[in-house]
């Protein structure tokens, strides 16, 4: 019965994937009583970047775990642990979104004219408050090359409106 009810909460359908993970009765209790989450799932739910949730993990924040030893297996954490700390990880003020909201429609314009696709939509990035990890991970680039594509974004975009 336990063995139907993982599965059924991890969401996986071999049974054979779950069995070092049986073993531990004291994860096997916390599993069936709280929710857990898959961290890929958890990246695409909350909008946090893998390297955060990492951080979070390495620092002994949030708990985590595989469901097997083999290759293949999924990583997981528990929700309330990583539900936790969001507000920590996106501190907003409405003030500021509203400020930042309006600049970037004002940027946007601008940019359209100016940016690649690409430019602009990590430069929006960057103005909606996202952290360079998630924006990294979002593109497949290195942080550096990220704050490199911003700052020449930024400086074309500036270069245009004062040879006007």
């Amino acid at each position: 019965m336990e063995k139907e009810i993982l599965l059924k909460k991890l969401g996986i359908a071999d049974e054979r994937s779950i069995t070092s993970l049986i073993t531990n009765k004291e994860l096997v209790y916390r599993i069936l009583n709280e929710e857990v989450i898959c961290i890929s799932d958890a990246i695409k739910t909350y909008e946090i970047s893998a390297k955060k949730i990492e951080s979070l993990i390495s620092g002994g924040f949030i708990s985590t775990f595989y469901n097997s030893k083999n290759n293949g297996s999924k990583k997981f954490v528990f929700k309330n642990e990583l539900i936790s700390f969001l507000p920590y990880v996106y501190k907003k003020s409405r003030f500021t979104y509203d400020c930042l909201e309006f600049n970037l429609k004002l940027f946007n314009i601008i940019g359209e004219k100016m940016l690649s696709v690409r430019e602009l939509e990590i430069f929006n990035l960057f103005m909606k408050g996202n952290n360079v990890d998630y924006i990294s991970d979002k593109f497949n680039l290195t942080n550096s090359r990220v704050f490199e594509i911003n700052k020449k974004a930024q400086i074309r975009m500036l270069n245009a409106q004062i040879e006007k």
